[in-house]
C-alpha cells in the first residue's frame, strides 16, 4: 500500500447508500407521492418565484384531495430523476425541503412539488 493514500470506505458501506439510491429511484418510477399521484391539472401556479442554472421554480396550490389549497413550491426541471430520488433520501432531514409529488410535464419536463418555505 502506498503512503499517503487515503483507504476507500467500505465496500458494504458504498453498496448500501447504492442501494438505497436505487430503492428510491424504483419507488419514484412506481408512486409519484408518498401517498397519491398527482397530475399537472392537480395544481395552480400562483406567481414565479426564481430561475436557477436547471429550471424554474414556481409558487403553487394544490386543488382538491386531502392537502387541497396547500401552497407549494413547484421545480420544474428536464428529466429531473436523480434530483427527485436523492430528495426522497434526503426526506424527513430538518434541514432540507420535504419531495411531496413528482409531476411528469410532457416528454422532457419533470415538476418536483416540495413544501413551500418562505424567507
Amino acid at each position: 500500500e502506498k503512503k499517503g493514500r487515503r483507504r476507500p470506505a467500505s465496500v458494504g458501506a458504498r453498496s448500501a447508500v447504492i442501494d438505497q439510491w436505487r430503492k428510491a429511484s424504483l419507488s419514484l418510477r412506481t408512486s409519484r407521492h408518498l401517498g397519491a399521484e398527482a397530475t399537472p391539472a392537480d395544481f395552480e401556479r400562483l406567481g414565479f418565484l426564481g430561475e436557477g442554472t436547471f429550471g424554474k421554480v414556481y409558487l403553487s396550490r394544490k386543488i382538491g384531495g386531502d392537502d387541497g389549497n396547500c401552497l407549494y413550491a413547484e421545480k420544474v426541471v428536464r428529466g429531473g430523476r436523480s434530483e427527485a430520488a436523492s430528495l426522497r433520501l434526503c426526506s424527513g432531514h430538518p434541514f432540507v425541503v420535504t419531495l411531496r409529488y413528482v409531476v411528469r410535464r410532457g416528454p422532457r419536463d419533470t415538476s418536483l412539488v416540495m413544501d413551500y418555505a418562505p424567507r
